[in-house]
């Protein structure tokens, strides 16, 4: 629809204006049209405008007629309505009057009809010079004359409509009438009509007309195809009106009405009690401006058709339901009559007649006033007014079941009838009618009179049974319990019938009891069950409680008939019984002896087989035979000797026991048998108990031999038990000795510490000055003294077992090859060296450096014992040791061992000096050529790791020493080679060490020797010294270096106090001689470090630099993108112990960070990386590792700034490029202890 505002009038006029109107030589003509109601226009020839009346741009809603001078008139009209203007115009230019009806739009849009004359003006020629245009707003006649038109069409259509559908009685048939009459009327394309589904959505079109050229449209569809305005409009029961669809709703819905071939649409919802329930729709197949009247029209024909279709539903529903309650009533087997309120009988079935006997002609009697009946309890006369029928009508009482007899009204025969009668009401609650049922029950009553006797004869039955006799109703009611429940229970009628009787049963019982009945009861089918019952004195009784269903001739269920005996005796008897034969079943499945019942078969009076009837588990353990139950003996033992058939048959034959012992070879054993007959005598059955006693007799057998040999067993013993005390004492001396030795030990090595330490002082002291070399020579020479010194405390300390030793996986088979060139430099030219291996040698767990020094001791005593040289044999081998050896060695432990054995080609030794061999100072060398201490140091390392040492040596042909290593059997790694560092290792940041050592020169000299090494120093006498300067001190100390024998407070001691008050500090112990203190079996306990005494200037710095940096993996990662720089700064820090990886971007930077998982010791980050500054790959990393150490590399000068941001990181530090390996390496160090420190 245009916009009113923009209609082809204005834009014409706006195309051309003229300001003002002509001027007319006459005024009074002027104020004459003025004045004039109608619109007035001047044109001229071409229909321009000229003049329009003051009333006339009113009636147009014109406020200027500056806005439409010179605009063509005939563009104020459109289609059709504008041919008539310039018609008309035509007429009047030709000189004739030009007259037409027609609408056009006002100048803002209003729609007004318009009675139009044009006349023409002629000039002083008589020519037409001007045209005259009139046009009379005609708007309220025509649209009154319109809407009397439709008012006539419309009930024109409904007049039809109705003669159409008059007397139809068929809905659809309506229907059909309906919308071909609306079609035909309306001039529609097609009217159809609907009903929708209960969802509101779904509908189906059950009927239609279409005009000729138009296809049905009948069929299901669903209302949201057809789009939102739809749904919208009808759901709201609302009309859906659409003019044209492919202008007013979307493509998508247009084409759902468009493929059913409709364009423009009515559709009228009909809405019943808030529900959608119908539709009917007029259609044209193109578009189609719908007026009121239409719409008024389709409305008005929906609600009349819907009202005449439910009028017709509902004759057709009485018409329906009255035919099907005759139908019914027909079909009754019982009599009904039906009478109206004064008792005329209108009608009554087919089954009252047969029951009455009343003739066909029933209807319109007096029926209830003519009909004979008696009451059967006092035999007197039914009067009218109290038949059922009657007071139904009179009173409205409804009767049910009352019985009468009455006559039959064809044969005079009395009958009994049950009578049932009931009053109709109008919707005012009136009495209109009355209905009866009678039943015929003559026979019925002679049956329950039959019943009666039987059931009277029943319980007489009943109460004189010695059971409890019970029956029920098909509901499960207890109708009777007999007089023994009554005398069993003590319950009285009233309290047993019903369900009452499960009050009788114990409590126990009573759901399950009630379960069983009730289940049997739903099923109809027999149940038997037990529980305890309640005795009259007070006392629960066992009983079983058996039933069956009952069911009458016609195989209805009637109920059951069930009964209760007294089973409490046979239970207890049974509970006996079984639980003898429990006993016995316990017995016989759990003694140890063997048990059997067999059944002997005959040949005449002899035996000849028997078979197993019972056997116990024992019998399998007993004689080796399983599964034997069944079978007979001659088929698991066919070679069974005869004798126990024998003495078997006689058991059987006489009953008389036999107790005997004997060998069964079959089974290889001896066997104590006692065998006595069971069962009936004609069973012949034998029970067999039995004890396999072999070992008995393989024991007096063996007593007998071992009483023959007797004194020479105890000889052995004797013999065998005095070597075994001699190599106890052996043992005990040598622990003896090695207590002593290890004492001795502990003060001498604190002797030697000042002494090899102040020897060493000097040395440094003189290289440094420059002095003469004849000092030099005398204070190596006493250099070398302490040193030897020293080795012989260690070699004591070795054989009292109190050295303290490093134990790691080793490989013998690689340690003893590796040994070769020493070994061979050691033996000298003249003794051959033979390695031989073992493949598949098991690996032990020792201090690798002790046994290389044990090995390399045998090695030097076997060269001296060769003094014109030999051969020198080193094997391995996998060996064990049994109890048997272990029984005959003192501290052997049975188990697999490593044997190295060292095999000399030698002088030898008697046998009477090798149990002094191991001895401390015992020597066969000649003096001065030996300490006697190199045999003591072997036997005390082996001794300590868990080992054995045995030596074998003969005279003039030489001696093999074994060393017994205990096998490894955990799967730990093999140790791997220690990285020692070369130089003398200082300290770089003057880290704080805590010196506790009670002899005041050794703790001098180790204080003086630390600080030489760039450490400072705290030293303390003893423990609780060393506490309190921990407390004291204001800053971290980073190392406690302390003794372990220490008089009042233990250096392990010390320790656990110190650790509790600073978790994580670093320890390392010094000590001569442990006790043990720090040491379990010999062997250092897992993390504890220590450096034994006496030690040297370069031991101390390079123990206490392990130490300090213990836990790093010096394992570093140098980002950089100039692969020159990072392959020179790798090769100087690997030259200081590191293992590098590089990377050469960010990227690869954070990957390997992540891979490793923090398993470097630090990040090199050169800060112009090609993909990413360095201070971004320093946030990513802090996020993964907030503590790693990172050292940025910069340019020279800008390092200062960086260091300024990086204040608050300790981790985090600067380097300035370019840096030497050195500078790099202190960097690397400094930023560790840093970081290190909290």
């Amino acid at each position: 629809m245009a916009d009113p505002g923009e209609t082809p009038a204005r834009d014409a006029f706006d195309r051309g204006r003229r300001a003002d109107p002509p001027a007319m030589g006459d005024e009074l003509l002027r104020r004459m049209l003025e004045s004039s109601a109608d619109c007035i226009k001047l044109l001229d020839l071409g229909g321009r405008l000229e003049f329009m009346s003051e009333n006339g741009m009113c009636a147009m809603e014109i406020d200027n007629f500056g806005a439409v001078a010179g605009g063509c008139w005939s563009d104020f009209w459109e289609g059709e309505e504008r041919a008539k203007v310039l018609a008309a115009m035509d007429e009047a230019r030709a000189g004739r009057f030009g007259r037409f009806q027609g609408h056009a739009r006002t100048f803002k849009g209003a729609s007004r009809w318009w009675d139009v004359t044009v006349t023409p003006i002629d000039d002083a020629d008589g020519r037409p010079e001007k045209l005259l245009a009139v046009s009379r707003d005609v708007t309220a006649e025509h649209e009154h004359a319109a809407a009397l038109r439709d008012s006539a069409a419309r009930l024109a259509l409904l007049d039809e409509l109705g003669s159409a559908t008059a007397g139809l009685a068929d809905a659809d048939a309506v229907l059909a009438a309906t919308t071909r009459v609306v079609g035909e009327r309306m001039g529609v394309s097609i009217c159809a009509y609907a009903d929708m589904d209960p969802d509101e959505d779904g509908f189906t079109i059950r009927g239609d007309w279409a005009a000729p050229g138009s296809r049905s449209i009948v069929g299901r569809y669903r209302l949201a195809d057809f789009g939102k305005l739809a749904v919208q409009e009808l759901g709201a029961g609302r009309p859906l009106v659409i003019n044209d669809n492919s202008r007013e709703i979307a493509p998508e819905e247009a084409a759902t009405f468009q493929a059913i071939g409709i364009a423009a649409t009515i559709c009228m919802p009909l809405v019943k009690d808030g529900r959608l329930t119908a539709l009917m729709a007029v259609h044209h197949v193109r578009p189609h401006r719908w007026t009121e009247a239409e719409l008024l029209t389709i409305r008005e024909v929906t609600e009349r058709s819907w009202a005449h279709v439910q009028r017709v539903g509902i004759a057709a529903s009485l018409a329906e339901s009255e035919a099907l309650l005759n139908a019914v009533i027909d079909a009754m087997p019982v009599g009904v009559i039906v009478a109206d309120a004064a008792g005329r009988i209108l009608r009554d079935n087919a089954a009252n007649r047969e029951l009455w006997g009343v003739p066909p002609d029933t209807a319109g009697w007096e029926g209830y006033g003519e009909w004979e009946g008696y009451w059967p309890e006092t035999g007197e006369r039914i009067q009218a007014h109290e038949w059922g029928m009657a007071r139904a009508l009179l009173t409205g009482e409804r009767v049910r079941d009352e019985l009468v007899e009455s006559v039959r009204f064809d044969t005079g025969e009395r009958r009994f009838f049950l009578n049932s009668a009931s009053p109709v009401r109008d919707v005012e609650g009136r009495i209109v009618a009355g209905v009866v049922g009678a039943v015929d029950v003559t026979e019925r009553r002679a049956v329950e009179q039959r019943l009666r006797e039987a059931e009277e004869r029943f319980r007489n039955m009943a109460d004189h049974a010695p059971v409890m006799v019970w029956t029920t109703d098909p509901s499960g009611y207890c109708t009777y319990l007999n007089r023994a429940w009554y005398q069993f229970t003590g319950q009285s009628e009233a309290e047993a019938e019903g369900f009452g009787w499960l009050e009788a049963t114990h409590p126990d019982d009573a759901a399950e009891a009630e379960r069983v009945f009730l289940e049997a009861n739903a099923a109809r089918t027999p149940f038997r069950l037990e529980y305890r019952l309640r005795h009259k004195d007070g006392g629960h009784r066992w009983a079983i409680d058996a039933a069956s269903p009952r069911f009458g001739s016609g195989g209805e269920f009637l109920g059951y008939v069930g009964s209760v005996l007294d089973i409490h005796d046979r239970r207890e008897a049974e509970g006996a019984l079984r639980e003898s034969e429990a006993r016995y079943r316990a017995l016989f499945e759990n003694i140890d002896a063997g048990f059997c019942i067999v059944e002997m078969r005959f040949e005449g009076e002899r035996a000849v087989d028997y078979r197993m009837t019972e056997v116990n588990p024992a019998f399998a353990r007993q004689t080796g035979a399983g599964d034997v139950a069944g079978k007979w003996v001659s088929e698991f033992a066919p070679d069974l000797e005869r004798h126990w058939f024998d003495t078997y048959g006689r058991v059987a034959l006489t009953g008389e026991p036999a107790r005997f012992e004997n060998e069964a070879a079959p089974f290889g054993r001896w066997y104590d048998v006692h065998a006595f007959r069971t069962g009936r005598p004609e069973e012949r059955r034998v029970a067999i108990l039995f004890n396999d006693i072999s070992a008995r007799r393989r024991a007096e057998q063996e007593l007998r031999e071992l009483n023959r040999t007797l004194e020479r067993r105890v000889q052995e013993e004797v013999e065998e038990r005095t070597r075994a005390e001699e190599a106890l004492r052996q043992a005990q001396k040598l622990e003896a000795v090695g207590q002593l030795t290890g004492g001795i030990a502990h003060d001498f090595n604190n002797l030697l510490t000042v002494v090899v330490g102040n020897i060493d002082m000097g040395l440094r002291a003189l290289e440094q000055a420059g002095g003469e070399p004849r000092v030099r020579r005398a204070l190596d020479q006493a250099q070398k003294g302490a040193e030897r010194a020293a080795s012989l405390t260690q070699r004591l300390l070795a054989f009292s077992r109190r050295q303290p030793l490093a134990p790691k996986p080793v490989d013998v088979d690689k340690l003893v090859p590796g040994m070769s060139d020493l070994l061979n430099r050691s033996l000298g030219e003249t003794v051959k060296l033979e390695i031989v291996t073992s493949p598949g040698l098991w690996r032990v767990e020792a201090d690798p450096n002790q046994l290389e020094s044990a090995i390399l001791n045998l090695a030097i005593n076997a060269r001296d014992a060769m003094p014109q040289g030999g051969s020198l044999t080193i094997d391995t081998a996998n060996a064990r040791l049994d109890e048997a050896y272990s029984a005959t060695h003192a501290e052997v432990a049975p188990g697999q061992y490593v044997v190295v054995t060292v095999t000399d080609t030698g002088e030898g030794m008697p046998r009477e000096l090798l149990d002094k061999v191991f001895e401390p100072f015992f020597t066969t060398k000649e003096v001065g050529k030996g300490t006697g201490l190199g045999l003591s140091m072997v036997y005390g390392f082996v001794k300590q790791s868990g080992g054995h040492v045995k030596i074998y040596s003969e005279e003039g042909r030489g001696t093999s020493v074994k060393l017994y290593l205990p096998r490894l059997l955990s799967g730990a790694e093999e140790a791997k080679e220690a990285v020692l560092t070369p130089g003398l290792e200082v300290s770089r940041r003057a880290e704080v060490v805590l010196v506790t050592e009670d002899d005041d020169d050794v703790r001098a000299y180790t204080v003086e020797c630390l600080r030489e090494l760039g450490y400072r120093v705290l030293e303390a006498h003893d423990g609780p010294s060393a506490l309190r300067l921990l407390d004291r001190q204001g800053q971290e100390v980073d190392l406690l270096f302390t003794d372990v024998v220490m008089p009042g407070m233990s250096g392990r001691e010390l320790v656990d106090v110190a650790r509790e008050r600073r978790p994580g500090l670093k320890v390392l112990y010094t000590s001569g001689y442990t006790r043990d203190a720090i040491m379990h079996g010999g062997r250092l306990e897992p993390g504890v470090e220590m450096i034994a005494k006496p030690f040297t200037f370069q031991a101390l710095a390079q123990k206490v630099r392990d130490v300090l940096e213990a836990g790093t993996t010096k394992r570093v990662l140098i980002a950089q993108g100039d692969a020159t720089v990072r392959a020179l700064a790798a090769e100087a820090l690997g030259g200081v112990g590191y293992s590098v990886d590089e990377a050469a971007t960010a990227a690869e930077v954070l990957g390997r960070v992540r891979a490793a998982q923090g398993r470097y010791d630090a990040v090199v980050l050169d800060a112009g990386l090609p993909d990413k500054a360095g201070d971004a790959v320093l946030a990513e990393l802090r996020a993964l590792h907030a503590d790693m150490p990172i050292l940025l590399a910069v340019a020279a000068g800008e390092e200062a700034g960086l260091r300024e941001r990086l204040a608050g990181d300790r981790c985090a530090g600067v380097i300035a490029r370019p840096f030497t390996g050195g500078r790099l390496a202190e960097a690397l160090r400094e930023l560790g202890v840093r970081c290190a420190r909290r």
